[in-house]
């Protein structure tokens, strides 16, 4: 059950809560988290034993979700100095951090070395930097190289990492082995341009190959794949895109297999992965009521107090599973499917379910499911400020991120 709690079936008990949030809020099931790593990562260490997870911050970094990934001894994957950050304040030992991104600065870079985390490079002019900083150190510098393995992504191709082709990778791997107390730890690769399991496959397969020509004398510590898995969700969802996602077992048996074949199932380095989605999608779902009904030149429109954008990085042609708690005694003021239903913003584009298959009625609440990635960490306070996140907890709401008013809003602005 979405939530986690037969709290989410009653409305009048959503009703109260919709009242006490604005109007939307994030419900949050904490234990969905412990069963998608437990599955996904016995799925990979059934294949390859040295099986690591880093949980993947920029997916959602609601504090109650890192403090329990951690718990779970899951790596922080994190891409800013904020994110670096948050990982500390959340409890995790530096030495259990994984600093990628594209844009780190040299203070950034430089307390996450000297704090013993582990700085994956992302190109020449890093390294560079990397190294400069690492020689600074009295201790040891740990790092990884982010690889841009150029392949062929349906004609698109990856800004990220250091490019073999032209000779950048080779070049930042002397700058780097040139420091004597600066260690490369392994390599790096991460891309979602395609989520199908034989991508994840064949670049396991480069990764395995680039580790075998560069590290001669030693094998690295680990081989991280990065994330972009799809994760759990209801039938519903699975049929609107063109092929079935993959499963964990799917994902373990192509990328753990070449791992096995090149290292042994139970020895070389770790396989590091960096899930989010595949770990949070469906553990937030996203709570509104229906406010208004509508009918515009053929066109039926319900109008909710929520909005797309709590719930979708960039506008996509998915509608999120969507169950109707109706309220008691309910008439027959709705309008029947299919529909649209709407945001509250003055944005055309607003729109959170198109041509919805269930009849809608003012006072009805709708519970959005697989909004956990990319939803609260990206959700603005845009005419409205961004719902808060709640859990059901000794029988009531127990609120993990409050909703600002608008005068603590008000209060971010000096002038």
């Amino acid at each position: 059950m979405p939530g986690g709690h037969h709290a989410m079936d009653d409305h009048a008990r959503l009703e109260a809560l919709l009242a006490d949030t604005g109007g939307a809020a994030y419900v949050c099931d904490l234990d969905r988290l412990g069963a998608n790593v437990s599955r996904f990562l016995g799925a990979f260490r059934a294949v390859y034993a040295p099986t690591r997870l880093a949980y993947s911050y920029k997916t959602n970094y609601l504090p109650a979700l890192c403090r329990e990934a951690d718990r779970l001894g899951l790596l922080a994957e994190v891409v800013s100095g904020m994110e670096y950050e948050w990982a500390v304040l959340c409890g995790v030992p530096a030495q259990r951090i994984v600093f990628n991104g594209p844009a780190k600065t040299a203070p950034e870079i430089g307390q996450a070395l000297a704090d013993g985390a582990l700085v994956n490079v992302d190109s020449l002019g890093e390294a560079q930097l990397v190294a400069g900083l690492a020689a600074r150190l009295d201790g040891p510098a740990r790092v990884g190289i982010r690889c841009n393995l150029d392949l062929d992504w349906h004609g698109r191709s990856s800004r990220f990492g250091i490019a073999q082709a032209g000779g950048d990778l080779a070049r930042a791997w002397q700058v780097l082995t040139a420091v004597p107390n600066l260690r490369i730890e392994g390599l790096h690769c991460h891309t979602s341009f395609d989520r199908s399991a034989p991508s994840y496959r064949r670049r396991a397969e480069r990764m395995v190959a680039l580790a075998a020509r560069l590290f001669e004398r030693e094998a690295p510590r680990f081989i991280d794949i990065g994330g972009g898995f799809s994760g759990p969700m209801p039938p519903e969802l699975a049929a609107q895109f063109d092929a079935p996602p993959p499963s964990p077992e799917d994902y373990a048996g192509a990328v753990g297999e070449v791992m096995a074949r090149a290292f042994g199932p139970s020895g070389g380095p770790e396989l590091w992965l960096e899930p989010g989605v595949a770990l949070v999608g469906d553990v937030l779902s996203y709570v509104c009521r229906v406010e208004q009904v509508k009918t515009v030149a053929g066109r039926r429109v319900a109008v909710a107090s929520g909005a797309s954008h709590d719930i979708r990085i960039v506008p996509n042609r998915y509608n999120p599973p969507l169950r109707v708690v109706r309220r008691a005694g309910a008439g027959g003021d709705g309008l029947p499917a299919p529909l649209d239903l709407v945001g509250h913003t003055c944005l055309e584009h607003d729109v959170i379910v198109r041509d919805g298959a269930q009849a809608l009625a003012p006072g009805d609440i709708v519970v959005l499911s697989n909004v956990g990635a990319y939803s609260m960490v990206v959700s603005p306070n845009f005419i409205r400020t961004s719902p808060p996140v709640v859990a059901w907890r000794d029988g009531g709401w127990q609120f993990l991120r409050r909703r600002l008013s608008a005068r603590e809003l008000m209060a971010q602005f000096p002038a």
